[in-house]
C-alpha cells in the first residue's frame, strides 16, 4: 500500500471501489487488475469532466448517465409492436437518435427539439462492465436498423396502411424479440445500478394472428 499522501496520488473511490483497486496482481489468473496507469487514467477523465461543468449533482457520472439513458430508451421505439408501428423513417430515425443519445448524452424528438442534454455519451461510463454491455445494446440497436432494412428489401414486410405493416409474421416477432433483447439487456444494468427497468411490454403484447 502507498502512503504518498500527496494530491497527485488521490482518487475519488466508493467504500468497495477502494479496497478493489488495491489488490493488482498481474500474476494472478481472476480478479481485478488495475495498474496506476489505469486509474490515474479514469480519475482524470473524472477531473475533466468536473471541470467542464458535467456533472451535474452529487450522483456519481454512472448512475446520472444510466437514469439519461432510461428516458432515452422508455419511448414508443421500444414498446409497440412491429406490426402497430407507423412509417419506417420514424422507427428508423427514433432507434438512430437513441444510439445518439448513448453516445453523445443528447436526447431528441423526432423534429430534433432537445429534450435534454448531459454532455457526455457512454465513453465516459467509469464501470467497465457496464460500459461493455453498453457497446453490445448498440451493436444490437444497428443490428436491428439492418435486419429492419433487409426485410423490407427482401419482401418480406410491406406497409399494409398507415401504421400497420403486413407480412412474414415470423420475421416481425424476431424484430420484436431483438428490440426485447436490448430492453432487457439495458433492464439488467439499471437493477445493477438500483434504478427502476424499464416496463419491457412490446413482448407481452405481440400478437400475430397467421
Amino acid at each position: 500500500m502507498s502512503h504518498d499522501n500527496s494530491i497527485e496520488n488521490a482518487i475519488p473511490l466508493c467504500f468497495d471501489c477502494h479496497s478493489d483497486v488495491g489488490h493488482f496482481n498481474p500474476m494472478h489468473p481472476k480478479g481485478n487488475k488495475y495498474t496506476v496507469e489505469e486509474l490515474k487514467m479514469h480519475r482524470d477523465k473524472l477531473w475533466k469532466l468536473i471541470e467542464e461543468g458535467k456533472i451535474l449533482d452529487e450522483k456519481p457520472i454512472d448512475q446520472q448517465y444510466l437514469e439519461f439513458l432510461k428516458k432515452a430508451f422508455d419511448r414508443p421505439a421500444f414498446n409497440t409492436p412491429f406490426k402497430e408501428e407507423g412509417k419506417l423513417e420514424n422507427i428508423t430515425k427514433a432507434i438512430q437518435d437513441t444510439i445518439l443519445a448513448m453516445n453523445t448524452g443528447l436526447l431528441r424528438t423526432r423534429d430534433n427539439q432537445v429534450i435534454q442534454d448531459i454532455g457526455f455519451g457512454k465513453s465516459s461510463v467509469i464501470y467497465d462492465k457496464w460500459k461493455n454491455k453498453l457497446v453490445d445494446i448498440e451493436v444490437k440497436l444497428q443490428e436491428f436498423i439492418k435486419k429492419l432494412n433487409d426485410g423490407l428489401s427482401e419482401g418480406k414486410m410491406k406497409m399494409c396502411h398507415e401504421n400497420c405493416y403486413c407480412g412474414d409474421h415470423v420475421y416481425m416477432e424476431m424484430l420484436d424479440r431483438l428490440r426485447g433483447v436490448i430492453v432487457d439487456s439495458l433492464n439488467i444494468i439499471l437493477v445493477e445500478a438500483n434504478i427502476s427497468p424499464i416496463i419491457n411490454t412490446i413482448l407481452q403484447r405481440r400478437s400475430y394472428n397467421p
